[in-house]
This record gives structure tokens, C-alpha cells and sequence, in this order.
């Protein structure tokens, strides 16, 4: 049915975007004008019905990665506090209090509930950024980049985990100007490199003060990506730990409450 009962002709390879992978090519998302023009150069060997669906496909596509676009994802919830409407939440405020002096700092907005709390330049003497997951980089830049314009006075410092060649080099040399390591680990079974990463956050967030904003960002992975055995347990025990977990069949839920209980920095601990 839809179209393809009497004739079965499909739209050429050319006509259908190519996977988009964050960090490894930095791809643009589909436009449609980009599906309009694909569509035109094959008109001919679709019907009508076939070129809408193929459009439409196209369209669905790109809202679909636009959706998980990593830095898009993140700066939906960092942005300056240019208007002052925030709630202030900072070291020195238990509760959430009406900002005033007319705004200013780094306004963190809840995209489900819509709200938002302004944590303020004065209340802080430097930020630390911790990402790790296969988006971790991109992510990251989008953290830096609203850091730098939100709170320009304070030091910016931090480490981004990420697996083998995720990481775009603009992104690394940007992150890297912005005082952020990136780090690159094996996934989805851990390796020495992610429990030497996850050391690396655990000891500059054990280091920093009460006057650090720390900001923790995670995405898909991360859970591989950083790793520290908990004593007496080695990385040789949770890598078989981790391939037997990936084996059983279990949902991801199901592995990260177990994986917890064999780590450093999961689980709240």
C-alpha cells in the first residue's frame, strides 16, 4: 500500500541523507531546502506519492537528529541571565530567592518545567567542567562557550571523556583553550584509560571548594567511559563484569544498577 502497490520504484542511494555522527564529521542537519533539491534530482524516477513520502521522510529525519543535537540539548538549559527573572541558587542561598540587580551570572533552565535559577559571578571564584560520554565533547563546548559568556570573569577548568575518536578536532582545540582536557577511553568495555579519567574527575572535584561551580554533564556511554573500581575490585574485574553484563541480555537500567555497586563515583558515592 502508500503508494507502492503498482509501482516499486525507490528514491536513488544519492537522495537520503548519511548518518550524521556527532564528533567524529561535522555534518550539517538536513535542511529542507537540502530535501527539496535531493527530491528535484530524482523526480523523475518517482512517483508524486513517492516524492512527498520520501520528503517527509527526510523531514522526520532531521527533527529526529535535531532533537539529539548534543550542544543544542545543552544550551536549552545554559544561557547568560540577561533579564534578572531567574531564582538565585548559589553557596550562600539554602532556598530559592528572587534575584535582583537587574541579572547577570549563568541561568540554568529546566526544559520540562520551564524553571530557571541564576547562579550569580559573585558567589563563585571559578568553574569546573565534567562531561563524559560519547557526546561528552560536543557537549562540553556548549557548556564553555555559555560559561564564557554567562560568567567571563571566572577560570574555567575541567575534563571531557570520550570514546576513541569522538571527539572533532575544532572541538578538542576549542575545549582546549577553555581549560578543558579531553580525555579519550574505550567503550562500551572499559579500559586503564577510563579508570584514569574517572580519577582525574574524582580528584578535581574532591579538590575543588565551595565556591566552585561545577557543572557534570553526561551522555550515552558514559557509564563505560568513566570507571573506577572500587577496592579491592581491579579494572580486570569490572571489564569481565561489564562483557558479561553486555552478554545476559539485560536492559541498560538493569547493568548501571549493578555497575554502581562495583564502583567509585556512581551510585552517589
Amino acid at each position: 500500500s502508500l503508494g507502492f502497490a503498482r509501482r516499486r520504484r525507490y528514491p536513488p542511494a544519492a537522495a537520503f541523507p548519511a548518518p550524521r555522527a556527532f564528533g567524529r564529521q561535522r555534518s550539517s542537519i538536513i535542511s529542507t531546502s537540502t530535501a527539496r533539491r535531493r527530491l528535484s534530482s530524482s523526480s523523475s524516477e518517482q512517483t508524486p506519492n513517492e516524492r512527498r513520502m520520501t520528503f517527509d521522510a527526510l523531514s522526520i529525519a532531521s527533527a529526529a537528529i535535531d532533537a539529539v543535537n548534543p550542544r543544542a540539548a545543552v544550551l536549552k538549559c545554559l544561557s547568560p541571565d540577561d533579564d534578572g527573572t531567574a531564582e538565585a541558587a548559589g553557596p550562600s542561598t539554602s532556598t530559592s530567592t528572587s534575584a535582583s540587580g537587574g541579572g547577570g551570572g549563568l541561568a540554568v533552565t529546566d526544559p520540562s518545567t520551564g524553571r530557571r535559577h541564576v547562579y550569580p559571578p559573585d558567589d563563585y571564584d571559578d568553574v569546573l567542567i565534567v562531561a563524559f560520554g560519547k557526546a561528552s565533547s560536543a557537549m562540553a563546548c556548549a557548556a564553555a562557550d555559555a560559561v564564557g559568556e554567562a560568567l567571563p570573569s571566572l577560570a574555567v577548568s575541567g575534563v571531557a571523556v570520550v570514546k576513541d575518536d569522538h571527539a572533532a578536532p575544532d572541538e578538542a582545540e576549542r575545549l582546549s583553550a577553555s581549560g578543558v582536557a579531553v580525555r579519550e577511553a574505550s567503550h562500551p568495555v572499559p579500559d586503564g584509560r577510563s579508570a584514569a579519567a574517572a580519577g582525574d574527575i574524582l580528584e578535581r572535584i574532591d579538590a575543588a571548594s565551595e565556591r566552585t561551580l561545577v557543572l557534570c554533564l553526561i551522555s550515552g556511554g558514559g557509564s563505560a567511559l568513566f570507571c573506577h573500581p572500587r577496592p579491592p575490585l581491579t579494572l580486570d574485574d569490572l571489564a569481565a563484569s561489564n562483557a558479561a553484563l553486555l552478554s545476559s541480555g539485560m536492559d541498560i537500567r538493569g547493568m548501571n544498577v549493578i555497575r554502581k555497586r562495583l564502583e567509585s563515583g556512581k551510585g552517589g558515592r
